[in-house]
Parts: C-alpha cells; sequence; structure tokens
C-alpha cells in the first residue's frame, strides 16, 4: 500500500499533467460564432487552470508538512 507522501506526490503530477492539458486547449477554445462564447470559455479555462494551480501548491504544503514531521521526529 503506497504511503501518504507517494499518494501526494501522485496527486500532484496528475494535477500537474490535468492542468497542462487544459491549458493546452484555450488556443482552440478561442473560436466560435459568438465573441461572448468565447469570451466566457476562455475565462472558464483560465479560471480552472489556476485552480489546478492552487491544488497543486496545496499538495506540496501538505508534502512538505510530512518532511518537516519526518525531521522534526528523533
Amino acid at each position: 500500500m503506497p504511503d501518504q507522501t507517494q499518494i501526494l506526490t501522485s496527486a500532484r503530477a496528475g494535477l500537474y499533467e490535468i492542468r497542462r492539458q487544459i491549458d493546452a486547449l484555450r488556443p482552440r477554445l478561442g473560436t466560435g460564432a459568438s465573441d461572448a462564447i468565447v469570451a466566457a470559455r476562455l475565462d472558464l479555462c483560465g479560471a480552472l487552470v489556476r485552480r489546478l494551480e492552487i491544488a497543486e501548491s496545496e499538495v506540496q504544503q501538505l508534502l512538505d508538512m510530512l518532511d518537516l514531521d519526518k525531521t522534526a521526529s528523533p
């Protein structure tokens, strides 16, 4: 069974890959019949990418906290 660090590291890598793929979609989302719809899609995509970045950062913070516990414990 994977330990906490392995699970969090895997989750962070998964979030990174999903974020990268969604970010790569942005140029293709910039076309459409309605400027309002295009703008909404691009805004939504950008917001999702930012939330994934935050999630990656928070997972890293958890990993850092686990590392602190390991170094603080005798």
